[in-house]
């Protein structure tokens, strides 16, 4: 997440640019989150610098790596990492009379990563329903492009952002995420293709991985043998394989 130090000038645009950009008087207005404290904007270039806004841009920080036409959303780990951030950065007391704003460019993929990313602070830190979460965003509804699967061939569904506040919704509710528990450095470790590309869908009880290749190939992906000694620290007792070999 970047943000300006606030030593230096914490009413610079942050991560975007140098907040000389265009003003609050764009098409584009501020989301309210929290009344007179937090705001989400997107706009072409970072909001013009004023006395007593802080603003920051995860646009280049908290990036989806995608396989071909997919954008996001973002997984877990950084949802998670982003709620931690933006909790510490409210919580600061350098920041205490500041406006906060989260900037996010218009580019189609950043802009509804970032708004899934503040929708699902509200409903984690900020107890709020999937709904209301959504409808704070009402007049970005008709300009968010829906998340797509990661194939070469046409997406025959759609995924909005709206559904996917409400599968965090659900998942907490059921106890498949819970935020204070969360160990978002073992599942940082354990997504990356290197540590075997696999994630918890239930916890400690449905796990999710790539299919295994023959021999390991550049990127490092795993062999059948490579996921033994995870499996065995992992508990998994079986194995289940849905595509071909």
């Amino acid at each position: 997440m970047k943000s300006s130090s606030p030593s230096k000038s914490p009413t610079k645009g942050a991560g975007g640019g140098s907040g000389t950009g265009a003003s609050h008087g764009s098409d584009n207005q501020p989301v309210e989150i929290i009344p007179q404290r937090l705001y989400w904007i997107s706009d072409k270039t970072p909001p013009k610098s004023r006395q007593h806004a802080f603003y920051f841009c995860i646009d280049n920080d908290l990036v989806y790596e995608p396989f071909f036409a997919d954008f996001g959303p973002l997984d877990l780990g950084k949802v998670h990492l982003f709620c931690k951030e933006l909790e510490k950065l409210m919580n600061d007391t350098n920041y205490k009379s500041f406006k906060i704003y989260h900037y996010s460019s218009l580019d189609y993929a950043k802009q509804a990563n970032a708004a899934f990313l503040m929708g699902c602070f509200m409903i984690i830190i900020l107890k709020r329903s999937a709904d209301d979460a959504w409808n704070a965003f009402k007049s970005y509804h008709n300009k968010f492009v829906p998340f797509r699967d990661a194939t070469m061939g046409t997406c025959s569904y759609k995924c909005t952002v709206q559904h996917c506040l409400l599968g965090l919704q659900f998942a907490i509710a059921l106890g498949w995420y819970n935020y204070e528990t969360f160990d978002v450095q073992e599942y940082q470790h354990y997504e990356k293709v290197e540590n075997g590309d696999l994630n918890w869908i239930l916890p400690k009880k449905f796990v999710a991985f790539s299919g295994p290749l023959n021999v390991t190939d550049k990127y490092g992906s795993f062999t059948t043998e490579d996921y033994i000694p995870i499996f065995k620290k992992l508990g998994v007792t079986l194995v289940v394989r849905l595509n071909k070999p």
